[in-house]
């Protein structure tokens, strides 16, 4: 890193205007568009998988409504057993 906090507007002309300070400025600019192109096809895949995680979360839930057992109803309550005479 450089600090150009101590120059003027001349003084950062000048330096910038230097061949090989231009060549690692161009550098970096590369290699950031090439970082930025990497993020958003990765960005895009995680799209493309959280859209086929929403498919399948519907999926799931419309085979589970038309495979849901019946709800059971309470079986019915028997008159206790009478005991027998004595």
């Amino acid at each position: 890193t450089l600090s150009l906090s101590g120059l003027d507007l001349d003084g950062i002309r000048s330096f910038l205007a230097r061949q090989d300070i231009a060549q690692k400025l161009l550098d970096a600019l590369t290699n950031l568009k090439d970082r930025l192109d990497e993020l958003q096809r990765r960005v895009s895949g995680v799209e493309d998988l959280e859209k086929r995680v929403a498919d399948l979360e519907k999926q799931v839930k419309a085979h589970t409504k038309v495979h849901e057992p019946a709800a059971k109803k309470p079986a019915a309550r028997k008159a206790p057993a009478k005991k027998p005479a004595k």
